[in-house]
């Protein structure tokens, strides 16, 4: 991903490899000879020298337009300068030439311009890069130069500029001032001895921008230009690799067919590589910068044309031991019974080491396995089969191994193997180990593996640690599908047989217990049975896929069987019931095993099919589809291992049919194109079938037309469409299905066009309440069927006393129905009404009566009889004594003084 996007104004330049020196020819054309001119001691730049590309509407030197790539150097005076007095660092060859502004008596304000061409180096032909990092100017001192990687007009409408860019706005003119304005108000000066002003457009909003003179020529028109999104990013591939692996990663952009310059720093910022690449037509360009030592990196990619930089995020270089085993994932989860597949990668110079799974210690089971990468691919995977693990070694049965190479070029074998008594069992984890077979191990003795060595080494210096965690296994249940042959072919011959089948599911491939068997020669449908089950492919492995050699396995590694038996109800009396035998049938089943599902299927014709009666399965008899799981191993607990389980059963059925079908029961059509013949059948959807239309009797002249192909839906149904404007009215025909599992023919004839019945809507099944309270809400609903022969749309109303309360539009194909229900709370008094459900064609309807809620009489409350209150008994009454004349009420003597002191001194303050 892109870390950051900027524009970098670098003070190196893009090519380090070398210094020039420039050489110089002065614009009025007078040859420079002899002792070299020095530059004014006390010269000063008005600003740092700009690198841009100079257009054609610049101004002119006497004379003379430098159009393309330059490097304007402006003084804040008069210069005299000749070619020793520039050094430009471009990294190749020395510039050709350089032009600049003489001393000139007549235009002073050009004075203090130089221009170094650029563009006449032979590196540089009419492009802008290589950069230019600095100019060293002799006596007055070294600069960066800055880049502008566009260069706009002031007086120029429409112009195009990425975001980011650094941008070079000229006007024909020297000392100049312009404003920049899309909403926002920038001013920008040029100075007096250049005719560049610099925009940087790095955060600027993508937008049209307004360029208007304040100063300068002043025939100069306003311009404009837009800025649009370079889109600019860098994607490395990986962002933690090892020293071993390069640094690759992707840049997009919204432009094409543009240079771009991918550098490589290191976390110091030092440059570590740098390479030249191009954007594709597609915006998009690879980079590969090689590898490098461990440490932390980032990738900076420049696009060339307009400086724009983007920066990656950081890249972490791990170090690589001399060589290392890995297990990728870390962990790896199986159910019991199954095969885990543990993946082991080999780094550095590992060629090959050792893997151990279990801890004898710990566990009571360990094994040992050699690992090695003779393809040299980088990784081996194992696959170990947890059914077999402590069971017995690949000597006891050549086509047995607890574990082998998933890939045959490999090698995967067993050093030593701890054997058990019991079985692995589920909710346990396993540690696993691996450690690359080096020179500071002996790991190999008297031309045999030194096992104790080599479990020492895993034991105490493993290159790494994982886990196997083996989980519950379950019997989920048994399912039949059907199918055409042809579908079963289709599937089996699929590359990748799984994912062909998966895509036919519940489309040519369907749930149904019914299987066809034909009645014409034509294959019969097969019967697919899936088996959803965990723990059951260890054994199966161990097999080699043989479905039959497991289910036909009597010896203690016992594990499952698939039984398909004829029910009692369809054996006839005293009779033996079918059972079909998977031996005999053996070369004629299909076997798909979906592990990472945990799921296989069976796929046979029951034309195929073979029992112990040495007969097979026939049409009108049914059979019970059992798959059991009775093995001690698969089905003990962790609780009490030797408790004797259950066995895991789960059932569904199959009953095979005779495949029928007929045609609908009027074949008449008009003599018009387009007529359609339909039918129906019970054979498997996605058969194809032909359906024949012959003429018969006197028709003359005679026809034949024929339908093919045509595809049985999910539903049983097919459909034949037929050109009969050929025909006239009272030809007569049959019309045959042909080519299918079955055989039918039905007579028709070509007969006067009737314009169909329109629709009808009918009312039917009103369900209304037939009373209720005043203020009660009611609900009502009907059935609405379109008895006509076309499709139609109707309002459907509920109606009360003619007016309507409530409706609905519906629309129904031909003899299509469907249920509309109204729900309100009319504003009615006490009484009977009428109303009812309403179409433009019927009606059904039904009285309503609204009772009167009753208002219960309210209980009076009894008055309680007011207590007597007692009369109070008189108290006599205090005399109020009288003042004396010496005393006030209120106011005492101490108070009327302090009362006088304070007017005293209000009066004073009034004063």
């Amino acid at each position: 991903m892109t870390r950051e996007t900027t524009y970098r104004e670098k003070g190196r330049a893009v090519f380090l490899a070398a210094i020039m020196v420039v050489s110089m020819l002065a614009i009025g054309g007078a040859g420079l000879a002899g002792t070299a001119a020095a530059i004014n001691e006390d010269a000063e730049l008005e600003k740092d020298p700009i690198h841009y590309d100079r257009t054609d509407e610049a101004h002119d030197h006497d004379g003379i337009t430098i159009d393309g790539p330059v490097i304007e150097i402006a003084f804040e005076e008069s210069v005299d300068v000749d070619d020793t007095n520039f050094t430009v660092d471009l990294g190749e060859e020395d510039l050709d030439e350089v032009v600049y502004n003489t001393d000139n008596a007549t235009i002073d304000e050009y004075e203090g311009q130089v221009l170094i061409d650029v563009g006449s180096h032979d590196d540089v032909d009419d492009q802008f890069y290589p950069r230019i990092g600095t100019v060293d100017i002799e006596d007055v001192g070294e600069y960066d130069v800055r880049f502008a990687g566009a260069t706009v007009d002031a007086d120029s409408d429409n112009q195009t500029v990425y975001q980011g860019t650094q941008i070079a706005i000229q006007d024909g003119d020297l000392d100049f001032t312009v404003a920049i304005e899309n909403g926002d108000y920038t001013e920008r000066a040029s100075g007096e001895s250049s005719e560049v002003v610099l925009f940087d457009s790095a955060g600027q909003s993508l937008d049209t921008y307004e360029i208007s003179e304040i100063e300068g020529v002043d025939s100069v028109d306003d311009g404009t230009f837009t800025l649009r999104a370079l889109g600019l990013e860098v994607t490395p591939d990986d962002l933690d690799i090892d020293e071993n692996t390069n640094v690759t990663g992707v840049v997009d952009s919204n432009a094409v067919n543009r240079d771009l310059q991918v550098d490589l720093y290191d976390d110091d910022d030092d440059l570590v590589t740098t390479i030249d690449e191009e954007l594709d037509g597609q915006g998009q360009a690879e980079y590969d910068l090689g590898q490098h030592e461990p440490g932390d990196y980032y990738v900076e990619v420049t696009d060339l044309r307009s400086g724009v930089t983007v920066t990656s995020d950081t890249i972490s270089v791990e170090e690589v031991a001399v060589g290392e085993l890995n297990f990728d994932p870390q962990t790896v989860e199986q159910n019991v019974g199954d095969v885990a597949e543990i993946t082991v990668t080999f780094d550095g110079e590992a060629e090959d080491g050792y893997v151990q799974i279990g801890d004898e210690a710990e566990d009571g089971y360990e094994i040992i396995l050699h690992v090695e990468d003779h393809e040299e691919e980088g990784e081996v995977t194992i696959r170990y089969n947890t059914w077999l693990a402590g069971q017995h070694t690949a000597s006891d049965d050549p086509n047995e191994s607890v574990a082998y190479a998933a890939d045959d070029d490999q090698e995967v074998t067993i050093v030593n193997e701890t054997p058990i008594e019991g079985f692995l069992l589920p909710e346990d984890a396993y540690e696993t180990l691996a450690i690359f077979d080096h020179d500071d191990y002996d790991f190999w003795e008297n031309d045999d593996y030194n096992e104790t060595a080599i479990a020492s080494a895993l034991e105490d210096d493993p290159d790494d640690i994982g886990t196997l965690f083996l989980e519950e296994r379950s019997t989920e249940g048994v399912s039949t599908w059907t199918a055409p042959e042809d579908v079963r072919d289709d599937i089996t011959s699929a590359d990748e047989p799984l994912d062909a089948l998966d895509e036919r599911l519940n489309e040519n491939v369907t749930l149904r217990d019914d299987i066809a068997e034909s009645q014409t020669g034509v294959d019969s449908d097969v019967a697919i049975h899936q088996i959803e089950a965990s723990g059951i492919f260890g054994m199966l492995d161990a097999e080699d896929g043989n479905f039959t050699a497991v289910n036909e396995e009597i010896d203690e590694n016992e594990t499952f069987a698939l039984r398909v038996r004829q029910t009692a109800d369809s054996t006839p009396a005293f009779a033996e019931r079918k059972v079909l035998n998977w031996t005999e049938m053996h070369d004629d089943v299909d076997v798909l095993l979906d592990e990472e599902n945990n799921q296989l299927f069976l796929i046979y014709n029951i034309e195929d099919t073979e029992t112990q009666l040495d007969d097979r399965a026939e049409a009108e008899e049914a059979y019970n589809v059992r798959f059991d799981v009775h093995s001690e191993r698969l089905l003990a607990g962790e609780e009490d291992p030797e408790e004797e389980p259950e066995t895991e059963t789960v059932e569904a059925g199959l009953e095979i049919i005779e495949a029928d079908g007929e045609l609908e029961a009027n074949v008449n059509v008009t003599a018009e194109d387009g007529q359609l013949i339909e039918g129906d059948t019970n054979i498997a959807p996605g058969n194809e079938l032909n359906l024949r239309v012959r003429s018969t009797g006197d028709t003359r002249p005679g026809f034949s037309k024929t339908a093919e192909d045509l595809v049985v839906d999910a539903d049983g149904e097919f459909v034949g469409e037929f050109d009969f404007s050929e025909q006239s009215v009272g030809d007569t025909y049959d019309a045959s299905v042909r080519q299918t599992l079955f055989e039918y023919t039905a007579s028709g004839e070509v007969v006067e066009a009737v314009d169909p019945d329109p629709a009808t809507f009918e009312v039917s099944d009103l369900d209304a309440p037939a009373e209720i309270d005043v203020g009660e809400s009611v609900t009502v609903s009907a059935t609405i069927t379109n008895t006509g022969e076309l499709e139609g749309t109707q309002t459907v109303e509920w109606q009360l006393e003619g007016d309507v309360v409530a409706s609905e539009e519906v629309t129904l194909d031909a003899d299509e129905d469907t249920t509309v229900e109204f729900t309100a709370t009319p504003d009615l008094d006490a009484g009977d009404y009428t109303h009812g459900i309403y179409t433009d064609d019927d009606s059904q309807t039904a009285t309503l009566t609204v009772e009167e809620v009753e208002t219960p009489t309210p209980t009076p409350t009894p008055t309680e009889e007011p207590t007597p209150t007692p009369t109070p008994t008189p108290t006599p009454e205090e005399p109020t004594p009288t003042p004396t004349p010496e005393e006030t009420p209120g106011f005492g003597a101490i108070a009327a003084l302090i009362a006088l002191i304070a007017a005293g001194l209000l009066a004073y303050r009034r004063r």
